[in-house]
């Protein structure tokens, strides 16, 4: 009999986006498996024509509810109720924070049993009308006309970066005075007033459809948020980035692109991160990199690694609760990734020691 497999990942569209990887690994470990997925409402766009899924089971709640709180105690209360002969529960809040590593992408991977053995890209698939849109939208503002076509994301909701509409409107005024033949789509689900003609409100787009969108546009700029991962999926066109992230990043905060991309061996040429958030000094760095992005990654790219305190304070939590598995469960699953064992270890017992001897 075929195995009747739940993936329960609700939120976000970030998060939903890289998971995919695991609808197709369950594909590949049970090739005639008929695979459900148990999304949110808000979610469930990520998921729509995906050839790994076979059913999206939508989960509504009011504003009032939370995907990580109530809303998920009850849905693992009425998935017993169901005959599912596997549940992989993926999302990393609130059963699963143990599995962090660094990274979003690998501590949901954590989740899973089985080894990770297809490609991670994400997995999108557009409707007709979807790419009908865009092309209409592409149409309506003359983004064929310009040698420069910038998607800029502008809207992260984990502080993964301190990037905002105002200042991205503020960089984008600054890029069109700059160079004629340039023009800039703010994608956002916010709507705002253009103060030009060549900066465009993008939230007549879809989220799916800032996908397609790539195909006709030449740089991103983003913060390593939803549309930032949307156009790292096997629909988009590869687009050189310039990623503006939270330096001072904690724990799941942490959101370096790059970081993750050498973990699976991507490859990294096309991106550029930094802390930077002066409007100035970001123009320039947009401004170099469209003139030679090469030479713009090589004096502006900062390198980004997870700090070890949500870690650390992840591990003394466990500890005061008694929950000695869970520490070395921890420790396992940061040491392997980051290959920090000795060091990882020692800050442990030296935070303890500093615990022990504070003065009350």
């Amino acid at each position: 009999m075929a195995e009747n497999i739940l993936i329960v990942h609700l939120v976000s569209n970030g998060d939903c986006l890289m998971a995919t990887t695991l609808a197709r690994q369950i594909k590949s470990d049970y090739p005639e498996c008929q695979l459900t997925w148990a999304v949110s409402f808000k979610c469930k766009q990520v998921l729509l024509n995906n050839p790994y899924i076979d059913e999206i089971w939508e989960i509504n709640y009011s504003d009032q509810d939370s995907p990580i709180e109530n809303v998920w105690n009850n849905l693992k209360e009425e998935i017993k109720t169901r005959n599912y002969s596997q549940v992989h529960y993926t999302q990393i809040f609130p059963d699963n924070e143990l599995f962090y590593d660094g990274t979003t992408r690998s501590t949901t991977f954590n989740v899973y049993p089985n080894k990770i053995t297809v490609p991670v890209q994400p997995i999108i698939r557009l409707f007709e009308n979807e790419i009908d849109a865009v092309k209409k939208f592409v149409s309506k503002f003359q983004l064929d006309k310009y040698e420069h076509k910038i998607i800029f994301e502008c809207t992260p909701s984990s502080g993964q970066s301190e990037m905002n509409l105002e200042i991205a409107i503020s960089i984008s005024e600054i890029l069109t005075r700059k160079i004629e033949s340039l023009i800039v789509v703010i994608s956002t689900h916010v709507n705002f007033e253009s103060p030009n003609d060549r900066i465009v409100n993008g939230s007549e787009l879809s989220f799916r459809e800032n996908a397609e969108l790539s195909n006709y546009c030449s740089f991103l700029i983003g913060c390593s948020s939803g549309i930032s991962w949307l156009l790292t999926s096997d629909w988009s066109k590869k687009l050189p980035t310039l990623q503006i992230l939270n330096g001072e990043a904690y724990g799941f905060s942490f959101a370096s692109i790059s970081y993750d991309f050498k973990y699976w061996n991507l490859n990294t040429d096309h991106i550029i991160e930094t802390d930077i958030i002066d409007t100035n000094e970001i123009s320039e760095l947009v401004l170099d990199a469209l003139v030679n992005f090469e030479n713009a990654k090589k004096y502006h790219h900062k390198i980004f690694k997870p700090n070890y305190n949500y870690v650390l304070d992840q591990m003394v939590n466990y500890l005061v609760l008694k929950e000695y598995a869970k520490i070395f469960i921890q420790y396992k699953k940061f040491s392997l990734r980051n290959n920090k064992w000795v060091e990882l270890f020692y800050r442990f017992i030296v935070k303890l020691f500093k615990i022990l001897t504070r003065k009350k």
